[in-house]
């Protein structure tokens, strides 16, 4: 049954499988009576699957996990520095122009959310929308592989705010939010299926 459903239409195509390495920084965490700190760069890791649409464009499916940490003095009940664990699943979609030779450029954008996981446990995970767009270029090892080399800007949305009136004249609708931004590098080994 599993092989009927890996070869089946949705699985039709070309697919591509990338995992990846590199480093995270930016961002900051705020406590409202304690005060606020930077992330601090960590490991990230994970995995992308794309899927070509067209010779020049593909969806992708992204998860990421970064291990990072910060210090706020008074802010952990069990002293010391606190761990965080982010998790990071994204869909979007890569634009890379057919060009000859052995380097490929592409740019990408996706949305989807972040998971933040903090150590000591006895604080909650969140959830948040994020957005990402990325750039790079992929340098032709063989027929099947490519090493991937990958810049990515980071947007987190943490709140967002929507009001609305509607008269008879028609409907004013107004959107505001706040987020913050990081940074990211990661080099892959992208694998033709």
């Amino acid at each position: 049954m599993l092989v009927l459903a890996l070869t089946g239409p949705a699985f039709a195509g070309d697919w591509r499988l990338v995992p990846t390495v590199g480093a995270r920084g930016g961002g900051t965490v705020n406590f409202p009576s304690v005060g606020d700190d930077s992330l601090d760069v960590g490991l990230v890791y994970g995995l992308t699957a794309n899927r070509t649409l067209k010779p020049e464009t593909a969806l992708e499916l992204t998860w990421l996990r970064h291990d990072t940490g910060f210090e706020i003095r008074g802010a952990n009940p069990e002293g010391g520095p606190f761990g965080l664990t982010v998790d990071t699943i994204q869909i979007g979609g890569v634009y890379s122009p057919v060009r000859k030779g052995k380097i490929r450029p592409f740019v990408a954008a996706s949305i989807g959310v972040h998971r933040y996981d903090p150590e000591p446990s006895s604080f909650g995970s969140e959830v948040q929308l994020s957005m990402a767009i990325s750039g790079g270029w992929e340098f032709r090892l063989s027929d099947r592989t490519a090493l991937r080399l990958t810049g990515r800007g980071w947007f987190l949305l943490q709140t967002v705010a929507l009001s609305g009136v509607c008269g008879g004249v028609g409907c004013n609708i107004n959107i505001s939010g706040s987020g913050g931004f990081q940074l990211e590098g990661t080099l892959g080994l992208a694998i033709d299926l």
